[in-house]
């Protein structure tokens, strides 16, 4: 079957119907941030990456004859794990960082088994800018934003209440007095690209929110974002300081 290429607005208008989404990126760059929904099936583990990405600046045909000799090493295991996880003919969509020859690679060797195979022109790259892109014009999203002092059930009513933005939750960090005792926050980049996944969802609806600082620990909530919030319904949550401390 054929390995199809889609732009940005096409590959996200058609994703829908993947029956998994590979990102055939390295780890550590999947760690840092990566597409909702997406396995790491990786063309190049880590150390490989890094030996053929400081070859290529020397030597580019050695360094693509040596990607090309680790590609096909790992492709066994990743046409192991993709049979496991969808029939062949399914639809699975693919990318890589930008340049296209991670993703291209393991593509056309999954089109040549069966599967109907849709990557990403210009890859995780050419998302971003999308999603960036989005984040830098006004939201059509109206906001009921929730303001009140730490311990006053605001989380718990965004929680409870539908559609709902969670940041705290999204950038895993409890606000000015608890700050990061869950751990380490995301990246700027992945709490972004997770903005934008459930702000693509809502559209021109109304969505209860927190109220924050467009601070949230180390990350920044975009400015369109923190003028939607502040510009909305604002609503004052009240509790007695028993019921706080409790």
């Amino acid at each position: 079957m054929p390995l199809f290429e889609l732009d940005v607005d096409q590959w996200l208008e058609k994703r829908s119907s993947f029956e998994i989404l590979i990102d055939a990126r390295s780890p550590h760059e999947f760690l840092y941030s990566h597409i909702k929904d997406a396995i790491n099936l990786y063309a190049l583990n880590d150390a490989e990456h890094k030996e053929v990405g400081t070859l290529y600046k020397s030597d580019r045909s050695l360094a693509k004859s040596l990607g090309a000799k680790y590609i096909c090493k790992n492709l066994q295991n990743i046409i192991d794990e993709v049979y496991k996880r969808a029939k062949v003919g399914s639809a699975i969509g693919i990318y890589c960082a930008k340049g296209g020859l991670r993703s291209n690679s393991i593509g056309y060797v999954l089109s040549m088994i069966g599967y109907r195979v849709f990557r990403l022109s210009g890859g995780y790259k050419a998302y971003r800018n999308h999603v960036l892109e989005f984040l830098n014009r006004p939201l059509s999203t109206k906001f009921i934003t929730l303001f009140g002092n730490t311990g006053c059930y605001k989380s718990k009513l965004i929680r409870a209440l539908s559609p709902s933005i969670d940041l705290e939750a999204m950038a895993n960090h409890l606000g000015s007095v608890f700050g990061a005792i869950n751990g380490a926050q995301p990246s700027q980049k992945s709490f972004e690209d997770a903005l934008f996944e459930k702000l693509i969802t809502l559209k021109d609806e109304i969505c209860f929110i927190e109220g924050e600082s467009r601070r949230i620990g180390s990350l920044t909530l975009p400015k369109s974002l923190y003028e939607a919030m502040r510009s909305g319904i604002n609503v004052e949550v009240i509790a007695s300081l028993e019921n706080r401390i409790s």
